[in-house]
C-alpha cells in the first residue's frame, strides 16, 4: 500500500489518499525510492479535511483555529487548497515527472498579518512539497511510531535549509521530517532541527486513507502545535468532485 503524498494533507501538510504497494523499498536506491514517493501511482481523487489546530508556546496561553484543507489529485499534479483562521487561503500546486513544480499564492489578510506562521505551520509543508528538495545524502534507516523508515536529508532551493524526513518502506509516505540550517561550512548541519512535523493519526474514508492528526514542534521545546482533522471525506473524481471541495474561488 502507498500513500499519496500529500497531507489532503499537510497536507499533508495535507491529505494523503492510500493507492498500489511497491515491493522491495529496502532493496532500491534512493535515487528509486525518492521517485515512487515523488511520483506516486493513483487514480483521480478528490479529498476534504476540516479540523483546528491547536497551538502552545510557553508562558502563554494555549490558542486554537480552524483549518480546512481541499484537495485534487491527478496523475499529473497535487492542487490544494488551505484555508486557515477562516481568512487566510493558501493555494498550493506541485506538479509531479522530471522537473517537479511548487507554486503557491496566498489572499485573504493583510501583509505581515497572516496567523499561520504564529502556530509554526508552513503551508507547503501540508502537502509535503519538501519531497521535492534535492537529496543531498541518505541516513540510516530508523522508525516512527514502528514504521521502518528510511531517512533522507533534502536540501532547500534556497540553500540555506534542509530537512531530514523519514518516509515508511511500507507505504512510501513521510511520517516525520525535521527541518534544519545548513551551517556556515555550506555542507553540515547544525545539531538541532528548528522545526519538527510528524504525523500522528490517519482515518480511512471508503477506500482512501487520509492525516487526520499532525503534531509540530519548535527544536528548543518552547512551543507545540497539534493540527486534527476531525471531519474528513474522500473519493474518486469520477464519480464526482463536491462543489465545496475549493470553498473560495481559486
Amino acid at each position: 500500500m502507498l500513500f499519496r503524498s500529500s497531507l489532503v494533507v499537510l497536507a499533508a501538510l495535507l491529505s494523503a489518499v492510500l493507492v498500489a504497494a511497491e515491493p522491495a523499498a529496502k532493496e532500491l536506491s534512493a535515487d528509486q525510492f525518492l521517485s515512487i514517493v515523488r511520483n506516486p501511482p493513483g487514480r483521480d481523487s478528490w479529498a476534504k479535511m476540516e479540523g483546528y489546530a491547536m497551538h502552545k508556546r510557553e508562558g502563554a496561553r494555549t490558542v486554537r483555529a480552524p483549518i480546512r484543507m481541499g484537495t485534487l489529485f491527478t496523475p499529473e499534479r497535487t492542487i490544494a487548497q488551505i484555508i486557515f483562521n477562516k481568512n487566510e487561503i493558501y493555494n498550493i500546486g506541485q506538479t509531479y515527472g522530471k522537473n517537479p513544480q511548487s507554486t503557491m499564492e496566498s489572499r485573504g489578510f493583510a501583509p505581515g498579518k497572516a496567523q499561520i506562521g504564529v502556530y509554526g505551520i508552513n503551508p507547503e509543508d501540508l502537502t509535503m512539497n519538501f519531497i521535492y528538495w534535492k537529496l543531498k545524502v541518505e541516513n540510516p534507516a530508523d522508525s516512527v511510531r514502528g514504521q521502518n523508515c528510511r531517512v533522507f536529508t533534502l536540501i532547500a532551493p534556497n540553500g540555506s535549509d534542509a530537512v531530514m524526513v523519514f518516509i515508511s518502506t511500507e507505504y512510501f509516505f513521510p511520517l516525520r521530517a525535521s527541518w534544519y540550517k545548513v551551517a556556515q561550512d555550506g555542507k553540515s548541519l547544525e545539531k538541532k532541527p528548528f522545526r519538527t512535523l510528524e504525523v500522528s493519526g490517519f482515518r480511512k474514508e471508503k477506500d482512501f486513507w487520509l492525516v487526520s492528526r499532525l503534531n509540530l514542534s519548535g527544536g528548543d521545546g518552547a512551543w507545540n502545535t497539534v493540527i486534527r482533522f476531525d471531519e474528513t471525506s474522500a473519493g474518486l473524481s469520477g464519480n464526482g468532485i463536491p462543489d465545496d471541495v475549493f470553498q473560495v474561488s481559486r
